[in-house]
């Protein structure tokens, strides 16, 4: 039964990971600039387990380093984590929970979503709501769910058909504080 349960950490991945010699100490994205950056594959679902524990032992990290290492429980140095296409990621356990929890401490979570259908999905429709509400940044890429065009429409002041006929080359970015802005997607191939 241990090998069963530990076998999703003897991957080529995980142990490439776990014997690179130089570590992540995630406490010190806290006092310290870093970028830290994870290559997640949106089609091999074998590393979800292990990359579950990556997040969450990052967040765990942070906030305990928060409350432990400053005496207002805030980080020195703010972190951002951006997690781009968030519906096609793992789901991260308790998520809906962290991020009600974690920005009193000077961390940030920016989730990139295609469809909120796909995040009730992962979460159930309370859970996901949650985590909507707790961000600071939402990107929207456009899409042809009629349920997450109407909840962009209303966050944007826009007709759902104005979403949903918004062109490819534009997006809406929601930031708490901040009046909406359409933009445009950055050109980056090559």
């Amino acid at each position: 039964m241990l090998g069963e349960k530990l076998n999703t950490f003897v991957t080529e991945g995980a142990m490439s990971f776990g014997l690179n010699s130089s570590q992540t100490d995630f406490a010190e994205m806290g006092q310290r600039k870093i970028a830290l950056f994870l290559n997640i594959s949106d089609m091999d679902r074998s590393q979800d387990k292990f990359l579950n524990l990556i997040y969450t032992q990052a967040f765990y990290t942070l906030c305990r380093s928060a409350d432990k290492d400053y005496p207002d429980h805030r980080l020195k140095v703010p972190v951002r984590i951006i997690l781009d296409d968030f519906a096609s990621n793992t789901t991260i356990p308790d998520f809906d929970k962290i991020i009600s929890v974690i920005r009193s401490r000077e961390i940030y979570v920016s989730i990139i979503l295609q469809s909120i259908t796909q995040l009730y999905g992962m979460y159930g429709r309370g859970k996901g709501q949650t985590i909507i509400n707790n961000c600071d940044n939402c990107l929207y890429l456009g899409g042809q769910d009629v349920e997450t065009a109407k909840y962009i429409a209303v966050k944007a002041n826009r007709s759902a058909n104005t979403i949903l006929e918004m062109p490819v080359t534009d997006a809406y970015l929601f930031t708490r504080g901040r009046k909406p802005c359409k933009v445009e997607k950055y050109e980056y191939s090559l």
